[in-house]
């Protein structure tokens, strides 16, 4: 064993191998255009958009506010371990206003959709939004 300091003792390879385990999980994501990630993006719901929309409508502090908003083609978004890895979803990034009234800046959200309907939405997490194709969402934009 090997003391780490602060009275810690910790066996090496169980350090080595947590290490190892969570660089191999942050590789797995990709949004690359594999079969296996068309054939998930082709579950998105056609209604994606509306959906995205409306949930941001509801969920916002001031929806009416919101301005520079852009989304992605549908992708794959990386859910996490215990929701399934991967769903279908689109990346979306707007800059709104606060409690406060404040603008917060550009914030980017990923948009994870299962059985047709929104059932995640998060910061985007490892690369999942950083290399998509980032497009106008004007229906986002202010009180439309």
């Amino acid at each position: 064993m090997a003391n780490l300091g602060l009275g810690v003792k910790m066996r090496i390879p169980a350090v080595v191998l947590a290490v190892s385990i969570s660089v191999i999980l942050s590789s797995c994501q990709t949004t690359a255009q594999t079969p296996e990630n068309k054939a998930v993006v082709s579950q998105i719901p056609n209604d994606y958009k509306q959906q995205t929309v409306a949930y941001f409508k509801k969920t916002l502090k001031d929806p009416y506010t919101v301005r520079d908003a852009e989304i992605t083609e549908p992708t794959v978004i990386f859910v996490g371990l215990v929701n399934g890895t991967t769903a279908p979803g689109v990346c979306v990034r707007m800059n709104a206003k606060n409690s406060f009234g404040a603008y917060t800046g550009v914030e980017a959200f990923s948009v994870a959709f299962k059985s047709g309907k929104i059932f995640l939405v998060n910061p985007p997490l490892f690369d999942t939004c950083t290399k998509a194709n980032w497009r106008a969402f004007p229906e986002m934009n202010g009180s439309q």
